[in-house]
């Protein structure tokens, strides 16, 4: 059965996030000026995360521990069956995580970071991609402008907008392509991995995933996007109005965002979505087993 968006009453929402946000506590309820409003949003395995304008990270759902108490410039959520952990980069380029325990890169500094099932990847400033955790190491001597984590794999975007993906039982991106943006999809099951997708310069996406070439159906083929998101056999795209469109997998209803709303960012994880909308509330659609979908964040 697809799961419709559900609107709780304003203190069940203050008591949920009160129960999630890491120490820093939502003395308010939700909608008062005092509580700034979330910038970015991160779904990951069985959680969600977003971080506020003032720094402060949120998350429900499957997470052993809370976030730090203590401010971040981005976040990135991931695991998936039996683990659940987040990783958020802070202003100086260090980084924290949280959830299942983690080993953390010693005095590392990074300029972004990605999450996948088992791995973590920083990017530094020189563009070298480090990771940790089960990945094998990137290829030695590339240096990337973006990467993003899946399964047991990760991609990256070199500078002239080729891509190159490493780590076990991933396709190899389309030789002749050239991506604007990429997402390396979660989920794994009977030998299967995450879609990996990414946009071209003209907004139109492609998939790929095994021996499949392209996996964007032709009513999607036709649209042209501003983001874009892979998850677990399904992937998802933010047109130019903000509304989304998922294709795929649609289990749980993941392919079925609710269609009235429009978003500003999107993030798929494993077997959840969620979109970001302009006032800073994010909306989320999926699986919903730890409560990492309803109600919206805000």
């Amino acid at each position: 059965m697809k799961p419709a968006l559900i609107t709780l009453a304003l203190a069940l929402a203050a008591l949920s996030l009160a129960a999630c946000a890491g120490g820093a506590g939502n003395p308010a309820a939700p909608g008062d000026p005092a509580i700034p409003p979330f910038v970015a949003v991160s779904a990951g395995g069985d959680h969600t995360c977003g971080l506020r304008a003032n720094g402060v990270v949120v998350c429900k759902g499957r997470l052993d521990s809370p976030a730090p108490d203590n401010t971040f410039a981005s976040i990135t959520g991931g695991g998936g069956g039996d683990y659940d952990r987040a990783c958020g980069l802070h202003e100086n380029g260090k980084i924290s995580c949280w959830g299942d325990p983690w080993e953390e890169p010693g005095d590392e500094r990074f300029d972004s970071l990605i999450s996948g099932h088992d791995h973590i990847c920083g990017l530094r400033a020189d563009g070298v991609a480090i990771c940790w955790g089960d990945l094998e190491p990137p290829p030695e001597g590339e240096r990337f402008a973006v990467i993003s984590g899946g399964h047991d794999y990760a991609c990256g975007l070199r500078a002239d907008d080729s891509a190159v993906c490493w780590g076990e039982a991933q396709s190899p991106p389309p030789p002749d392509e050239r991506l604007k943006s990429i997402s390396a999809g979660g989920g794994w099951l009977d030998g299967y991995r995450g879609y990996i997708c990414g946009l071209r310069e003209n907004g139109s996406a492609i998939c790929w995933q095994g021996d499949s070439a392209n996996l964007v159906p032709q009513e999607v083929a036709d649209e042209r996007f501003t983001a874009i998101s892979a998850g677990w056999e399904y992937a998802c795209g933010l047109r130019e109005d903000g509304a989304a469109v998922c294709w795929g997998n649609d289990s749980g209803g993941l392919t079925s965002p609710p269609a009235d709303e429009r978003f500003t960012a999107i993030s798929a994880a494993d077997s959840h979505a969620c979109g970001l909308r302009a006032d800073g509330v994010i909306v989320c659609w999926g699986d919903d087993r730890y409560g990492q979908s309803y109600p919206p964040l805000r």
